[in-house]
């Protein structure tokens, strides 16, 4: 089974504002200035037949959701 892993990064924001409310899109326009930082989550994806999400908290305690 061909699993796919994807990481995600960390960021800080460092301020966030909020210029207007975009009718056409129905969507705020932000600017905002980030931080990347050298942190990552892990993302596995890979085919199941089951609808679930396994997530791993930072002490490695397995946490299931399923849907």
């Amino acid at each position: 089974m061909k699993k796919v892993k994807i990481y995600s990064p960390a960021k800080i924001n460092l301020n966030l504002k909020v210029l207007n409310f975009d009718a056409n899109f129905r969507k705020h326009k932000l600017k905002s200035k980030v931080s990347l930082l050298k942190l990552s989550d892990e993302i596995q994806i890979m085919k199941s037949k089951s609808l679930n999400i396994k997530y791993y908290d930072y002490k490695k305690k397995l946490i299931l959701v399923e849907i």
